[in-house]
């Protein structure tokens, strides 16, 4: 039993609680501690529409998910595969799994007891290491009445909340005008440059994409760009 701290993010509202709880984690190299102290949300600015979180982390681009129920599965399980199939472009990519102990994370819907102007949260574990399977407390839970979503928001919801797990913060409480699916949530049908530089950084595969004309560096160190083609 040890204490560790949770953060739930929102679409609309972020709340930071603690909790007890037990659970599996590798503390491999991949550290995202000092790309966070370089990529704050609440600094993002054009140059850098991106924040990145002290949290735990999806080690690879794979990610295993357990549907709580098969009502959940059969609204929000094509979302999920298009969410990184389509929105994600298999920059990451997840597997469904039969049981929640071999799951990095579990799907729920819940139209009953949603916080306030939310659409889904994520909940996710503060420190600096990666996730194992049967993490207890990992969820993404949807809320709202599925009729109110059309397949897209779906999409949407699914891509922007599974970009948490790698540790991609939001930035709509800072800037809500910046080229991000964590800034505008629905206003794009694919990851950004900007969200994809964030979840390469998130993946240990250090190329940022700059935008003019496609230049390409490699980052070496938060902030450090060399080989730039």
């Amino acid at each position: 039993m040890m204490q560790k701290k949770i953060k739930k993010h929102f679409l609309i509202v972020i709340v930071i609680l603690s909790i007890i709880s037990v659970f599996t984690v590798s503390v491999s190299a991949h550290s995202l501690s000092s790309w966070v102290n370089k990529y704050k949300a609440s600094v993002a600015n054009s140059t850098y529409s991106f924040g990145l979180d002290s949290v735990y982390h999806i080690d690879g681009n794979k990610v295993k998910y357990y549907w709580e129920n098969s009502s959940a599965e059969s609204i929000f399980g094509k979302a999920t595969t298009e969410a990184f199939a389509t929105t994600w472009k298999n920059l990451i990519t997840g597997t469904k799994v039969l049981s929640e102990s071999s799951a990095n994370v579990v799907l729920k819907y819940d139209p009953i007891s949603q916080p306030q102007n939310s659409a889904a949260s994520t909940t996710v574990h503060l420190g600096d290491g990666h996730y194992g399977t049967g993490s207890n407390g990992t969820k993404i839970v949807i809320y709202k009445n599925a009729s109110s979503y059309s397949q897209e928001d779906k999409r949407a919801i699914m891509a922007h909340e599974f970009g948490h797990l790698w540790g991609i913060d939001d930035l709509y409480a800072y800037n809500e005008s910046l080229n991000s699916i964590y800034s505008q949530p629905y206003e794009f049908a694919y990851a950004t440059r900007h969200d994809r530089n964030a979840m390469r950084i998130c993946l240990n595969d250090l190329w940022f994409n700059h935008g003019s004309d496609q230049v390409w560096s490699y980052q070496s160190s938060p902030g450090t760009f060399m080989n730039i083609y």
